[in-house]
Formats: C-alpha cells, structure tokens, sequence
C-alpha cells in the first residue's frame, strides 16, 4: 500500500536522492523553526505562507488565537534558544519578560496562591505576534531561503517503476504552478489540509484520536504599571470551569485572558470582563487590573475539539514530513502547540546532522522523535483533562495512570516541595514521562 514503508535497506529501492531543496508550507512557529532546521543542511529552502507577512508584530489574518495568552515553556524555549542562539536576549531587551516557574509565574491552587519556589523551568512571556515577528526576522536572514507568498492546494507525487515506492517531489500552487523540492514540510497548522493532500495524491491518511476540551477565551490587553511583574495563572479546578491568566508582555503592557469551558458565555464588553474579574475570588488579580486602563478590544476564541494524527502506524510517504499542528492539536490550556512543535524542528535538525542524507532516512529519523514527542504531550493534556466529569476523550490506560499519578504528586507536593521540580519539568515538557524520583516520592516513607 502507497502509504507503508519500504525499509531503505531494501535491494529494490531506488537510489537515494541527495536532499537540497526543501519547502516548508506555512510561516507560523512550526514554519519558522522548521526553516532554521533545515536552513543548516539544506542549499535551499522554500518557506510558503498563505498570509502577507508585514516586518511588525502584527498578528496573522490565519491565526485567530494570536491575541491570546501565549507561553513559551521551558523545553521549548531552550530548543529555541539552541536554534537561533542570542534570541531570548533579543527577546528581552524588546520587552519580553523571563520568568522562574513558582516563584515569578505564579499558580493558584483552587485554594490559593503557591508558595514561591524555584523549581528550575523558566517561561519566556511576550505575545505570540512578537515572537513570530523576531523569528520572521532571523529566518528571513538565513542563506539560501526564499520567502514566498502563496497558497498550497496539493502535493505533487513522483512516478515510479513498478515494485518502488512512490515519494512526494514537490507542491501545486493555487493557480496551477509546481515547485519542485527533494522534501516538503508540512507546518500548515491546526486548520492545514495535509490529511486530505495525501489523501488526493494516493496516500494512505493517518488515523486520528480526538478529545473534546471544549474551551473559550475571552482575551484583551491593559498598561502595566508593575515593572517588575509576576504572571498570575488562577486555572480552574473542578468543579468550578473558569480560570484566567494575567501575564507580562512586551511595551510594557498585561495580557490577560479569561478561561471557561464547557459551553459557558464569555463577557463581551469591559464591564463584563471587570465583573468576571472580580468574580474569580482571588483578590490578586482584581487588584492589580483595578487601576489599569484597557488598550484593545475583547477578543474571544474557542477550541471544542483537538486530534492526534497517528503517523507513527501509517507513515507518510517519502518526500513528505508533517510537524507541530500538522500532527497533533493540543488543549490550549496546557500551552504545548508551541514548544511541542520547536522540540519537533530540534528533532528535524538532529536527524539532518545526523546520517540522513535522503528523505527516507530523514522519514526514518525524524519521524518516531517527533510522534513521541506529540504523543507525550498529548497524555500529559489528557491526563490533565481527566479529572473533569463533562470532558469526552478516548479511553487511554496510559493517560488514566498518569492522571492519577499527578493528582497524587499535585497533593503530596503541598506537603513535600521537593516534588515541584520533577512536577514542573514533565509539564514544562522537559521530561517527557514521569521522573523516577516523583515516582518514590509518592511512596509511603518507610517504616523504621
């Protein structure tokens, strides 16, 4: 079948084919990352984006979700940083804000705020357009790329002799015209066709897993007066469903963004927004809007639904490599989409430095790295999902055991701190599964 593998090994497969050009569909975080990746291996590299890309920090026409709360996590922001070295600098000195987990991104517990506490994981805070907009302007530096408006409407599929695999070489444009490319790269995005391009070209499509976390924003922005500022998470806890986020951007301004889930109505002017404010309880982040001054129109935004692409069991097929969105879509609330994606371009970039010199060697690397990153991320979100009786997911043994792992982690760390760390790298994505230390930590001490 088109879309199974053919081991590289095989006597019968054709010679591989050097890789040189590739093209990188979609110029978000995904995009952008990918295109660094590539950039160091590659002679050159398409980089096609739909949207008109200014040289500002102007949110994208295709991104909806970009006036909302954007963290950057500590996996993600050090696999940025080693991708595009001096970039949290430049970030900072623009107005993004650095921020140690606990101690200056602060959580409420549903009772009230964590005590501070260094646990290692630091989260870079600025809005999404900032960073794509400093990003956009190192890539747009790099050697041999080529930044091209247009819209993707299909792949183009080489012909073969009989017994060989068929491989991608290449994209049609809306309009008619072909880019040829020994890779493409899939970065398209929550709403990206690339399920329904393979499926056109021949291809086998992935099977999909999807949960219904069913969330809305309600997101604006307001000055700051605090020059040295904390970001303030009060996320909800069942059975209450709304929470909110209050962090510290560039230009010296909050972004605030309040949660619910499950359908309910979201305030759709400033004196509903002020209300839903004061009705969190807190106090915290009440007072410190009290005397603030709104600066933009409430924007709203929701997420019934999120996938998981399983191209681990049916492969794409060569030529062809999906990353971030493009494989799985996560429950925003968790803050994964970004950081899961730069982990993926690190994985693209260690496979090319690696020996994949052809697409299907790249497939071969490339490709399990990256489907244990989502699949990781995406049992860390379930998992977190699990413990609201109105969330509707798949049955997932793993995520159920994890759930119930964390709900004892998130009690037992009241009482022992030194459960943070461990707690606070696996949500941070630094670790991809439970630590062996949160493990016997959560063991009843021994009797003497």
């Amino acid at each position: 079948m088109a879309g199974r593998l053919i081991p590289h090994r095989d006597a019968a497969a054709p010679k591989p084919q050097a890789l040189r050009h590739a093209i990188v569909i979609g110029a978000g975080i995904a995009g952008l990352t990918a295109a660094r990746a590539l950039a160091r291996h590659m002679d050159r590299v398409t980089l096609i984006e739909t949207d008109r890309l200014g040289s500002g920090a102007e949110p994208r026409r295709r991104v909806p979700q970009a006036g909302h709360v954007h963290a950057l996590l500590d996996a993600g922001r050090q696999a940025l940083e080693a991708l595009f070295p001096g970039l949290e600098e430049t970030a900072q000195e623009q107005g993004a804000v650095l921020l140690p987990v606990r101690s200056r991104w602060r959580s409420h517990d549903g009772h009230d705020w964590s005590a501070p506490q260094d646990t290692g994981p630091k989260v870079l805070s600025q809005s999404r357009p900032a960073l794509e907009a400093l990003l956009r302007a190192r890539v747009r530096a790099l050697p041999g790329l080529v930044l091209q408006e247009g819209r993707v409407e299909g792949l183009v599929a080489g012909t073969c002799p009989p017994g060989h695999a068929p491989r991608i070489t290449g994209v049609r444009l809306s309009g008619g015209a072909r880019i040829a490319a020994d890779l493409v790269i899939d970065a398209t995005g929550r709403a990206g066709r690339g399920a329904d391009w393979l499926a056109a070209a021949g291809f086998d499509r992935p099977p999909e897993t999807r949960s219904a976390p069913r969330v809305r924003y309600a997101s604006t922005l307001f000055t700051r007066a605090d020059r040295l500022p904390s970001a303030w998470l009060k996320l909800a806890s069942p059975p209450q469903t709304r929470g909110a986020v209050l962090a510290p951007i560039e230009g010296g301004r909050w972004i605030f963004t309040l949660t619910d889930r499950f359908g309910a109505a979201m305030p759709g002017d400033e004196a509903g927004l002020r209300a839903a404010i004061l009705a969190l309880g807190d106090g915290r982040i009440a007072a410190l809007l009290s005397s603030e001054r709104l600066l933009a129109p409430i924007r709203h935004f929701h997420i019934d639904t999120v996938r998981l692409r399983g191209f681990d069991s049916c492969p794409p097929p060569s030529g062809f490599l999906p990353l971030g969105d493009a494989i799985a879509t996560y429950n925003p609330l968790h803050a994964q989409g970004m950081t899961a994606a730069i982990l993926q371009a690190s994985a693209l970039e260690e496979a090319l430095a690696g020996d994949a010199r052809d697409a299907m060697t790249l497939r071969e690397r490339y490709l399990p790295r990256a489907m244990g990153i989502a699949r990781a991320a995406w049992r860390i979100g379930l998992a977190m999902d699990l413990t609201w009786p109105q969330f509707s997911g798949p049955a997932d043994p793993q995520a159920e055991a994890l759930a119930r792992s964390l709900r004892a982690a998130f009690a037992a760390s009241l009482l022992r701190p030194q459960l943070c760390p461990p707690i606070d790298r696996l949500l941070h994505l630094n670790d991809l599964e439970l630590a062996p230390e949160l493990h016997s930590g959560l063991r009843p001490p021994a009797l003497s």
